[in-house]
């Protein structure tokens, strides 16, 4: 019988593959601070041993016909038709990421398939319930489309914010720095507000777990053309179009996002090279800004695409700020 013809999964059976994969998820979960206590060497080969453990949970018969399951009733998002082991080695992947096979908001990410090639994209209500499992409450965002030169392409402005560790951290996309989507999938406008909500969410996570997230744009446009659109708004009450914050607020926004993300960085050179960089561009005037603008963009290059991007807000908001 092929394994798209689900076998037969009892509850003892289900809650026996839950316990195991929490176990290794648990186990993947405590490697950064072996890796603080006892070193990246140790650190490493524990990874390997966690992630093969929960390998050998996802790969048991149960544990197979429930990602089938879970395809089945749109659990999981699929699209672009994957073949049966793309559809598993995607789903542990996600897991193995600590994303959820099911989820009573909706699916937590996408299986995408393309090309002969299978990607997973995290969706909204992933990003969602990792910032919940990190602590981050109040976690809200909202997204607007603005007026554009081009026809082909979406301009989004918006905001994400949360309640993390007693402060309010919170990311913006202003009209100097807007989200920029394709319109070749259609003008749904509670699209494009998803697609923008979703990115916006995930540079807070982001900022949040100094994880890099995936530059999966592509896979987003294509999955938009091929699956449903994405359930609206999650938030809790209809915010109307942020006002435009100032430069200076807007400048120290994304300086204590950069300044959170430095202190999760375990590589002392990284770091100091990161700190060098904000350091430069916050102390800079007007002729070292222009002088300098494009060995810091190279500069940023090392690091994540979040951090590239917050490096280019800091240079935008600073020539704003001298400027006027």
């Amino acid at each position: 019988m092929a394994k798209n013809e689900l076998v037969q999964v009892t509850a003892e059976q289900a809650h026996e593959a839950g316990l195991l994969i929490q176990d290794g998820c648990k186990h993947l979960a405590s490697i950064q601070h072996i890796e603080e206590t006892q070193g990246a060497a140790i650190a490493s080969m524990m990874r390997l041993h966690a992630v093969d453990q929960l390998h050998r949970a996802m790969s048991t018969p149960q544990a197979e016909a429930l990602i089938f399951v879970a395809a089945k009733h749109n659990c999981v998002e699929v699209a672009g038709n994957p073949t049966e082991a793309q559809l598993l080695d995607c789903c542990r992947q996600a897991v193995q990421r600590g994303y959820l096979l099911s989820d009573a908001n909706g699916p937590q990410f996408t299986v995408f398939a393309s090309g002969g090639k299978a990607s997973v994209m995290v969706k909204e209500v992933g990003y969602r319930h990792r910032l919940k499992e990190r602590g981050a409450r109040k976690v809200r965002a909202a997204a607007f489309m603005i007026a554009g030169s081009n026809p082909a392409e979406i301009l989004m402005i918006g905001f994400a914010e949360c309640q993390y560790d007693g402060e309010t951290v919170r990311v913006d996309r202003t009209t100097e720095m807007p989200i920029r989507l394709t319109s070749k999938g259609g003008n749904d406008a509670d699209k494009f507000e998803a697609q923008a909500r979703r990115r916006l969410i995930r540079d807070l996570w982001s900022v949040i777990s100094g994880e890099e997230c995936d530059s999966d744009e592509a896979i987003e446009e294509a999955e938009s053309v091929i699956a449903q659109p994405a359930v609206r708004s999650m938030l809790t009450e209809s915010p109307e179009p942020p006002n435009e914050a100032s430069p200076q607020m807007l400048f120290d926004a994304d300086l204590d996002s950069l300044r959170r993300i430095a202190a999760k960085m375990t590589d002392k050179s990284e770091r100091e090279a990161l700190a060098d960089i904000v350091k430069a561009i916050t102390a800079a005037d007007i002729e070292t800004l222009q002088a300098s603008e494009g060995d810091w963009t190279q500069a940023a290059t090392m690091h994540s695409k979040s951090v590239q991007r917050l490096i280019g807000n800091l240079i935008a908001y600073k020539r704003k700020l001298l400027t006027e």
